[in-house]
Formats: structure tokens, C-alpha cells, sequence
């Protein structure tokens, strides 16, 4: 019992900090958070509409995503990583190759920040 109030309350921070990311309209650090949340309870109906609300929010304007994501010192060095665009190219044209990448925790994790970025999307 202990155990599962220590989630829902760290389940609820995370819903919090998203919240309040959102109405700073700190769009991609809201997602991340919800994501968190998500993580720990799939379930949470409001938590995945409030995700929704993020990334539609995020990819808006194309233009202004990847100015925001290329003024990023970690993505610029992700981007600026031959092997990563080599995954990134092997992504796009066998979806499928996406779950060989997302095996290695090191490239995940990469991937994950241009998730959060608004560069690429996983469906």
C-alpha cells in the first residue's frame, strides 16, 4: 500500500509540473513531464489529452520547431552525429529498424531528445 501511494504522488508531481509547463507554454518540457507520468500509470485519461494538447502544440508551425530545436546545444550535437543521421535515414525508410535502435539505451535516449524536441515523432 505504502509502495503505491509513493507512485500516485509521484505520478501526480509529474502531472503537476506539466501543467504549470503548459500554461509558461513550455511545450516540449510539459511533454516530458506528462510522458513521465504516463510511464508510470498508461491510464491516466487526462494526462494522455493533456500530451495531445503538447504536441499539437509543439508542431504548429514547422519553422519555428526546428529553429527552437536547432538552437539547442544536444540536438545540435545529435544532429551533428554521422551515426545518429545514419539511424535517423535507416528510421525513415524501414519504420520496423526503429525498434532495433530503441534496444540501445544510448541511441534511445538521443532519440527521446528529438522526440521531446519536435524533430522526429514515434507512432
Amino acid at each position: 500500500m505504502e509502495m503505491f501511494l509513493f507512485f500516485v504522488f509521484i505520478v501526480k508531481g509529474y502531472i503537476h509540473k506539466g501543467r504549470n509547463l503548459m500554461a509558461m507554454k513550455q511545450w516540449a518540457q510539459a511533454q516530458s513531464a506528462l510522458q513521465k507520468a504516463l510511464d508510470i500509470d498508461s491510464s491516466n485519461q487526462e494526462t494522455m489529452n493533456m500530451l495531445i494538447t503538447c504536441r499539437q502544440e509543439i508542431n504548429k508551425d514547422p519553422e519555428e520547431v526546428k529553429k527552437r530545436a536547432m538552437a539547442d546545444p544536444e540536438v545540435q550535437a545529435i544532429m551533428s552525429d554521422p551515426a545518429m543521421r545514419m539511424i535517423l535515414e535507416q528510421m525513415s525508410q524501414n519504420p520496423a529498424a526503429m525498434r532495433n535502435h530503441m534496444s540501445n539505451p544510448d541511441i534511445a535516449k538521443k532519440l527521446y531528445v528529438l522526440q521531446d524536441a519536435g524533430i522526429i515523432q514515434f507512432r
